[in-house]
């Protein structure tokens, strides 16, 4: 490519010492790119600029790959830039018959769909192609550019008549059925044009199809012989013998796993597979699992047939029994008091040590963690022998012996900090190591000190620092004869860095300011490689990019000792939209399908659209009270939801983003008691103040038309208005894979006609309604337990009592009770269902009160409670999968509270972690079954939930 800045037109004004640029004028195409332009170069007005200033910012902005031709001029305080845009590639073609060539042509070629046109790229592709498929300079690549309003599309035309193909191979050391399978693999890329990295992953696929054979140590010596026109190559191959394991008898480990690791000896030896050799590999597999005096007896097949020597193994395994360990020995330690080491083997044996059982691989490892014990503890050159087993005379218990040399204890005597002159910085490293003054050396927390402290000195604005002295004998200075050590930390801290600009590159879509604003540092402050990396960090959470990396250089001097710190950002874009179709059965749903599509860089500005659409048919309804299943009623249930999220509302005037998030939803859903329609629209506010804390303030308006209801109150319209305010505190280690922390969140919606609820003669809604999750990890070994404490309150506030127009009490007709203005809508009663379900129970079980009545034949005119507590010893199995116990409890009041009369359940459950919350299969038994129209409660149930704590 030929730089842009030849192309700047150097005018007579920039000779003056300083200007004042007053007006910015841009000549360019109506683009996103112009615009970005515009406002870029407005950041001149009303600046005095030196002509280095000047020249300094347009050399950076003319690297910026959009450019076409870049022309400005300066008269009489107005900056004028002419400039024109390259069009973006919508298509690249290639024309071959050859489709694995097509593809790795696309995969080579310098160009992508996406990117602005470049001829001098464009080029080089071509060049690229001719190099490593032409034998010379031929006329076999020609290509067309069809050059339109929408952009630019590529067609190359390569013809195969100048390509150089891959002609013959020709085998030797192999006949019969292998050669002729042989030539069959390798005629599937014979004929089509050479490619090294094809050839590479065909040979590697040959390799594994012979060993899969049976032949573990075949050797294959290949000669590629390059001809004007084609390629040949001479394959020499050295089979081998032919191997074959079979095992018998063998209850710790299965057939695969013996074969794979005797395989591993063989294939790194080119001797021939003995008895001796597989006895000795299957006696150290079964000490290693702790498992002492087996027996292996060999039959062994040799012979020839059409595919070569063969050495087949018949191994029967006769298993040995588990040792009992009586003692652990610790000898030859002074300093060291044997309930400190006795510690260290507790804290590090393995579960068959703990059973005192004798375990080799687990002691092993236990001679390295004393030995890490010591060093740590400044005896730098202590050894540790291998543990010494010895066996009883009846071969049925053993003793072990760790026999330590402790040598002598060295302390530190000083540490010298050269280089900076900063004597904040210099206490902060003396208080940030590991390693101080007077105190036994940790030659274990070298490295990590010798981090920390280069941290602390890049910290302080010294981006490119680094240490001058690097050799570790300079480092560390060890003091034989007095016991002591030195460590010298001698920098090479450079210049001090400040904020200079970025250069943003790869965005083909994503305009600049979205890559910009994850910044959390402003021009001209001290530049610090944590706040970059922060910011990296923060663009890779957008999920617009694929990568992103950054690359500083030095700008403009400020002064003596400190610069100007300039930085490319290069990204690569994913693809901003999708689509979902999720066909799928449910418990509590039935038979279900959805469709969502989602859009999630609306104008290059990481705004999101997302729509979804959903139906539901219930096949059992369990879930709906006595009458309504009597009535074996079915409908179709839905949702049709658009939502709008705009991430960076009023950008500029905060530091962190403030989230807008608007959502319009249709749904139709059956209740326990009734049926409804809900058109709700919701707009929210949220802002991350750190990675701590958020808080969002939400208002909803729902419009709800209640229908076949078992109570006629239920069949009714309401409009509920509602703002609810909420904060999340977050302490979690890893909020996909949580280990240890806590969350909390609490929200307090408040409904009432001054946020457009119903407000008339029949009904007011006006309520508020508080609840406090709380999450907690606390990690135990190997294992977590998790606690989840949700409670909340809900207050109906149009309590005044209606009186009928003679002057006598309105009462209900059901509960007999007086009426009031107003009561919680069903929809917003608590219940035990979602995010706090109650394991082991139906929606009816969990959902009844203390007296039996279920919650949905109750109008709530004063107040409800919901309290719900679960409680899980959690065991990982890896990242991505986790295995619980679990226990639960939880309840629905009306009016007042009573813990006693919580129902509680118990099961176990496993668990699939996702970036969008774990997916939980849980089946949980009733720890209490209670009767219900003299039937008595089904023993438990099974779960399918997401996103659960």
């Amino acid at each position: 490519m030929v730089i842009l800045r030849i192309l700047i037109i150097l005018i007579v004004a920039l000779s003056a010492f300083s200007f004042e640029v007053k007006e910015v004028v841009v000549k360019c195409d109506s683009s996103i790119e112009c615009d970005q332009i515009t406002q870029k170069f407005n950041e001149l007005k009303n600046k005095n600029l030196t002509e280095e200033q000047i020249y300094s910012f347009f050399n950076f902005e003319v690297d910026k790959q959009y450019y076409k031709t870049f022309f400005f001029s300066i008269e009489k305080s107005t900056l004028t830039l002419d400039v024109k845009i390259k069009k973006k590639i919508i298509g690249i073609n290639f024309e071959v018959k050859d489709s694995s060539l097509q593809s790795r042509l696309s995969e080579i070629f310098s160009l992508r769909k996406g990117d602005y046109f470049d001829d001098t790229k464009l080029q080089e592709g071509l060049l690229r192609i001719q190099q490593l498929y032409f034998s010379d300079i031929t006329n076999a690549i020609s290509y067309e550019i069809d050059d339109s309003e929408d952009g630019i599309d590529i067609n190359i035309a390569v013809s195969e008549v100048g390509i150089r193909k891959f002609k013959n191979v020709y085998i030797t050391g192999i006949r019969g059925e292998i050669e002729q399978n042989s030539k069959s693999f390798w005629q599937q890329i014979q004929n089509r044009a050479w490619d090294k990295v094809t050839y590479s992953k065909h040979l590697d696929e040959y390799r594994a199809r012979l060993e899969k054979l049976g032949y573990w140590q075949v050797s294959i010596k290949d000669e590629i012989d390059n001809q004007k026109t084609h390629v040949n190559v001479k394959m020499s191959v050295s089979l081998g013998p032919r191997y074959g394991l079979n095992f018998y008898g063998s209850t710790y480990f299965d057939h695969q796993y013996l074969s794979r690791e005797v395989k591993k000896i063989v294939r790194g030896n080119r001797d021939i597979l003995t008895d001796s050799v597989i006895i000795h590999t299957l006696s150290q597999l079964y000490k290693n699992r702790g498992v002492f005096y087996s027996d292996f007896q060999i039959r062994k097949e040799t012979g020839l047939d059409s595919k070569g020597d063969y050495y087949f193994f018949f191994v029967d395994v006769k298993e040995g029994r588990k040792i009992k360990l009586d003692e652990v020995i610790f000898s030859g330690n002074q300093d060291v008091d044997n309930n400190i080491l006795e510690d260290i083997y507790n804290d590090k044996s393995s579960d068959l040590l703990k059973k005192s059982y004798l375990d080799v691989q687990a002691l092993e490892k236990i001679t390295n963690n004393i030995r890490e014990y010591y060093v740590s503890h400044g005896y730098v050159f202590s050894s540790i022998e291998s543990p010494l087993i010895a066996f009883s005379e009846d071969e049925k218990s053993a003793f072990v012996t760790y026999k330590i040399n402790e040598n002598n204890l060295y302390k530190v005597s000083n540490i010298n900090i050269q280089g900076i002159s900063n004597s904040d910085a210099k206490a902060k490293i003396i208080n940030e190591l590991v390693n101080k003054e007077k105190l036994s050396f940790n030659v274990t927390e070298v490295d990590n000190d010798l981090k920390k402290a280069l941290d602390i000195v890049k910290q302080e604005g010294y981006y490119f620092a680094s240490y001058k002295v690097k050799n570790p004998k300079d480092i560390i200075v060890i003091n034989n004869a007095d016991k002591t050590v030195v460590m010298n930390l001698v920098f090479e801290s450079g210049k001090k860095s400040y904020f200079g600009d970025v250069l943003i590159t790869g965005n083909q879509e994503t305009q600049d300011i979205v890559v910009e604003r994850e910044l959390r540092i402003k021009k001209g402050e001290i530049v610090t490689p944590s706040a970059m990396n922060d910011f990296v960090n923060r663009l890779r959470g957008l999920g617009l990019f694929s990568s992103v990396n950054i690359t500083p250089f030095v700008g403009k001097k400020r002064d003596d000792n400190s610069v100007d710190l300039n930085f490319i950002i290069k990204v690569r874009e994913k693809d901003f939209g999708r689509g979902e179709v999720a066909p799928g059965y449910r418990t509590d749903l039935g038979y279900k399908v959805s469709f969502t599509t989602s859009y999630n860089n609306y104008k290059g500005m990481n705004r999101s659209w997302i729509t979804k659409l959903q139906a539901n048919y219930r096949t059992s309804l369990s879930d709906l009270d006595e009458e309504r299943r009597l009535a074996d009623k079915h409908l179709l249930e839905g949702i049709a939801q658009i939502q709008y999220i705009e991430p960076y509302l009023l950008y500029g005037f905060f530091d962190s983003p403030l989230e807008w998030r608007t959502t319009a939803k249709f749904q139709r859903k059956r209740y326990n008691s009734f049926d409804a329609d809900i058109f709700s629209v919701s707009p929210s506010l949220s802002k991350t103040v750190n990675k701590y804390f958020q808080y969002n303030v939400r208002y909803e308006l729902d419009v709800i038309r209640q229908f076949d209801a078992t109570l006629d109150i239920d069949n009714d319209r309401y409009r509920i208005g509602a703002i609810t305010p909420s904060f999340t505190l977050d302490f979690r280690d890893n909020p996909t894979v949580t280990r240890s922390g806590a969350w909390f969140n609490f929200s307090w919606e408040f409904a009432n006609p001054y946020f457009g609820s119903q407000n008339d003669k029949d009904l007011t809604i006006n309520y508020n309604r508080a609840v406090l999750r709380s999450y907690f990890y606390i990690p135990i070994g190997k294992m977590t337990l998790a606690s989840s404490v949700t409670v909340g309150a809900e207050k109906n506030f149009a309590n005044e009592l209606v009186y009928n127009d003679d002057g006598t009490p309105s009462l209900d007709a059901e509960s007999g009770k007086q009426n009031t203005r107003g009561y919680i809508p069903s929809l917003k009663a608590f219940r035990l269902s979602g995010i706090d379900l109650l394991r082991g129970f139906s929606d009816n079980e969990s959902n009844k009160l203390v007296d039996g009545t279920d919650l949905s034949d109750v109008i709530i005119r004063d107040s409800a409670y919901l309290v719900n507590f679960k409680v899980e010893g959690r065991y990982y199995i890896d990242d991505s999968s986790v295995v619980a116990l679990f226990v639960d409890a939880g309840r629905v009041y009306i009016d007042n509270v009573d813990l006693n009369e919580l129902r509680t359940s118990t099961g176990v459950s496993f668990k699939l972690l996702t970036p969008v919350g774990s997916l939980d299969f849980d089946y949980g038994v009733k720890l209490k079954r209670e009767r219900s129209d003299g039937n008595r409660e089904n023993f438990g149930r099974f779960h399918v939930t997401i996103g659960q704590f």
